[in-house]
């Protein structure tokens, strides 16, 4: 985890250095297109797995009840957070 977290620290380091260059451009665009491809590869490995095509009704439903209960305590917690700040 260590590893995960400098790499991504180094990587906003990276980009606070290069923000103004001309190159960052081009190289985001890039990274655009690799994140469309491992999206694309992330979707064929799921279709090509019967297991999770045949239980994907009730992962679908569970993914969906933890991510509205995600979303709505971040909410809560936003919302108190901002009541927080105003008062100060």
């Amino acid at each position: 985890m260590i590893e995960i977290i400098a790499i991504l620290l180094a990587g906003i380091a990276l980009g606070r250095l290069l923000h103004s260059s001309q190159g960052i451009k081009k190289f985001a665009s890039a990274m655009t297109v690799t994140v469309w491809v491992l999206i694309a590869a992330l979707g064929y490995s799921v279709g090509a797995n019967p297991f999770l095509i045949e239980h994907l009704p009730s992962l679908g439903s569970e993914s969906l009840i933890v991510g509205a209960f995600a979303t709505a305590g971040s909410m809560i917690l936003v919302s108190a957070v901002r009541r927080y700040i105003k008062k100060d």
